[in-house]
């Protein structure tokens, strides 16, 4: 059977499907036109990205071959004469060994501990390790001795003395491990000018340190690989952290990795990358080239481009369905309602502005937008749909750029805090940068609680207003209607984003511009310790984003704040414990000689010229540093030096000296001389303190065992007196337990006589 249609309803299946195609088109074009447009943002981000690893990656190699130049400058000649010790085959071993070990302390001082190292090793020309220290400490066996042999030989083959190429990079996979290893050759000139190898410094430096930390950088939109590709002779070997090792997101043989290492420069690439299971990913990659010293290393970023097409089918996909769904329906009634000439010129005019979004043009005129029919709703929609795919991407980009502000600025704050460590200065300068840095942020202080936990009292803050308010002593009660009284209670971020609205907010007379606040607690643990507080002048101007950061940086603050309490702390309790040593060192001579019953104590050598010191002494005891007299009259000068024991000056040592034969030195060396007499001098009194304790304790032993032999009072007492006068040598002993007192005399009672004429008198007095 022939289907027979009438003519308008072919004109309206003619129209339908003509309106149709530009729709499928629009929504087909929309889509591409969000992913071109986000292929490019993303492109941006991979760039930056890239180069930012690239930059970090090349600023760690260039600094790791600088130190290690440094290092063999400044101690060319300990080098030269470890080197020599070998070559001219001296037998004694100590002499090699302490040579090695001053070697191996400069080695770990200046180059291990800066971490860009795994070991350093000096060799001879026939690879003896003559000096070497490595991470681990771990020994080498003889066959891997060989093999690290036989690695430095092709490394240094390598080696151009002649044309001045005295350095090379060596990369291999050995042992199945990557390393990266620094030959150097340590020349010595000979008579005639020319340069022979003496012998070689081999680096193994610290991929980690590097390459790892710097690849690993965290992200906040997309999730990146990064990896480095560096060529060792047909082998292409990847450097890069274990996630990217581990599930193979890198691919040696790509697009990007064979365009970086042809040398065509730094470049953003969208291609396809081959996993391990032969499953293909179409990347954004951007392939750089750093080359140090004649090598290349290939550094590649790479995001897939699914992340993208996921973010867009969740942003936009649904919106464009219903977008499509309505349109639909609108040219179902268009059909109905109008005639062929008013649907094709708004038509073409709409399909010219679908292609000039292609081509990112947002501004392109369309046709039938001030009608009321469904030509015209179409229009609107298609130039809404513009609109807001303009703002979306606009939006992006700011929020992109402003998250990438707020986290460099926090860094930047963060560096700062570090440098301070006086608690005053630091937040004085913590609440300038934070008001500095953050355009909405006009007005920053920080509060701290006071020991009775009833105050926050205000510690720093900005402008004049702020100088003001220190003077005055400003605080606020804790849990008062304040917007830090409440943080400071409840310990938890509060917002006022209007405040002439705000239940919380408190009016300060030298604040009046004051629209929006924020106060962030600074809490350590479970104790919040202070508040960070920040104000605005536009309302509600403070964003998710923004609080996030503040919050972050908050943190930062509370963890600076104790630092700068602990180090004070600490630098106090350090003090107070050097000065109660030094006034006990004091104290223990001043007992000293009263034990000695002397005043001074006076030691002289050598031809007395009769010069009186005691000028020069008092402003030595006054200044405790050495003084320089006045050339005498016998051409001699004169000078004194302290005897100090912790900051305490026991006394003095004076010198006369010819004056041919004075400089300073001779000063010095005193100053060396006399600081070994002050210790030699402290332990000599400890030792003599410690042997009259022993010995004390001894006697009284030696006494109490007799005594408690005994079982009689009266021969207690006997054996008492006669062992204390024996002990302290003393001509008259007598212990009395009471005396009756008779027309002012003493008369004994219950005594005890001493065989040698003494006696122990028992009664009470």
């Amino acid at each position: 059977m022939r289907l027979r249609l009438g003519l308008s309803t072919k004109i309206n299946l003619i129209i339908v499907t003509a309106m149709m195609i530009p729709l499928l088109v629009l929504a087909f074009l929309s889509v591409r036109t969000i992913r071109e447009i986000g292929i490019s943002n993303l492109e941006a981000f991979v760039s930056e990205n890239g180069s930012r690893r690239q930059a970090a990656i090349g600023d760690d190699l260039r600094d790791s071959l600088r130190i290690l130049n440094e290092f063999i400058v400044a101690n060319d000649d300990a080098l030269s004469l470890t080197l020599t010790q070998q070559a001219t085959s001296i037998q004694d071993e100590a002499q090699i060994a302490s040579l090695n070990q001053d070697l191996q302390g400069l080695i770990r001082r200046d180059l291990i501990d800066t971490g860009y190292y795994n070991s350093v090793r000096v060799l001879s020309e026939v690879y003896f390790p003559l000096a070497s220290i490595t991470m681990s400490q771990s020994p080498l066996s003889a066959e891997t001795l060989q093999e690290q042999r036989e690695a430095v030989s092709q490394i240094a083959n390598r080696l151009n003395i002649d044309n001045g190429d005295v350095q090379v990079f060596g990369i291999s996979n050995r042992d199945d491990i990557t390393r990266v290893e620094v030959l150097t050759a340590l020349l010595d000139e000979a008579t005639d000018g020319t340069s022979n190898i003496a012998g070689y410094l081999l680096v193994d430096l610290n991929l980690t340190e590097i390459f790892i930390d710097n690849l690993t950088l965290e992200e906040i939109f997309f999730d990146t690989s990064a990896y480095v590709i560096v060529e060792s002779g047909s082998e292409r070997i990847v450097i890069a952290p274990d996630d990217v090792l581990d599930n193979r997101l890198f691919d040696v043989n790509s697009f990007g990795a064979e365009r970086a290492l042809s040398n065509l420069g730094s470049t953003v690439n969208i291609y396809d990358v081959e996993a391990e299971d032969g499953i293909t990913r179409e990347v954004v990659g951007y392939s750089s080239n750093l080359t140090i010293d004649n090598n290349t290393f290939v550094v590649i970023t790479e995001v897939d481009t699914s992340q993208l097409l996921q973010l867009i089918r969740e942003r936009t996909v649904g919106q464009i369905f219903v977008f499509i769904v309505v349109l639909t329906v609108l040219i179902l009634l268009a059909c109905l309602l109008v005639a062929n000439q008013l649907i094709l010129p708004p038509v073409q005019s709409l399909r010219d502005a679908i292609l000039a979004v292609i081509r990112g043009d947002f501004s392109a005129p369309v046709m039938g937008i001030n009608r009321s029919d469904e030509i015209g709703s179409l229009a609107t929609s298609f130039v809404d749909m513009r609109v807001y795919i303009r703002e979306l991407t606009d939006d992006m980009t700011r929020r992109l750029d402003e998250r990438t502000r707020d986290v460099q600025v926090t860094q930047d704050i963060a560096q700062a805090m570090t440098t301070e460590r006086e608690l005053t200065a630091l937040m004085a300068r913590v609440v300038t940068l934070i008001a500095d840095n953050f355009p909405s942020i006009y007005h920053a202080q920080i509060f701290l609680i006071d020991n009775a936990r009833e105050y926050a009292v205000l510690r720093a803050s900005t402008g004049a207003a702020g100088r003001e308010l220190l003077g005055r002593g400003h605080k606020l009660r804790v849990g008062s209607i304040s917007l830090v009284g409440q943080v400071a209670e409840q310990g938890k971020v509060v917002i006022a984003r209007d405040t002439a609205e705000s239940t919380v907010h408190r009016e300060n007379q030298f604040l009046g511009d004051t629209r929006a606040e924020v106060g962030i607690p600074l809490q350590l643990s479970t104790q919040i310790i202070g508040v960070l507080d920040v104000q605005s002048k536009q309302r509600d101007s403070f964003t998710s984003e923004q609080i996030t950061a503040l919050q972050t940086l908050a943190d930062q603050i509370t963890i600076a704040i104790e630092n700068t309490r602990l180090y004070a702390e600490t630098d106090r309790l350090l003090r107070e414990t050097q000065r109660e040593q030094a006034d006990k060192s004091k104290l223990a001579w001043q007992q000293y000689l009263v034990q000695l019953r002397q005043s001074d104590m006076t030691v002289s050598s050598g031809a007395n010229t009769g010069y009186n010191f005691q000028k020069l002494t008092a402003a030595v005891l006054m200044s405790g540093e050495p003084i320089v007299g006045s050339v005498t009259s016998r051409e001699t000068i004169p000078f004194v030096v302290p005897v100090k024991l912790r900051d305490q000056v026991l006394g003095v040592v004076e010198y006369e000296v010819p004056q041919v034969e004075f400089d300073y030195g001779k000063v010095l060396l005193a100053q060396e001389l006399v600081a070994r007499l002050a210790i030699s001098l402290e332990n000599a009194r400890l030792f003599q303190a410690t042997q009259q304790a022993t010995e004390r304790e001894r006697i009284v032993n030696d006494i109490s065992a007799k005594l408690t032999s005994q079982t009689d009072i009266e021969s207690i007492l006997q054996t008492a007196v006669r062992e204390i006068e024996q002990a302290l040598r003393t001509p008259q002993v007598a212990i009395r337990f009471g005396t009756n007192t008779l027309n002012g005399h003493s008369e004994q009672a219950n005594g005890a006589h001493h065989p040698n004429g003494k006696h122990t008198d028992n009664s009470s007095q």
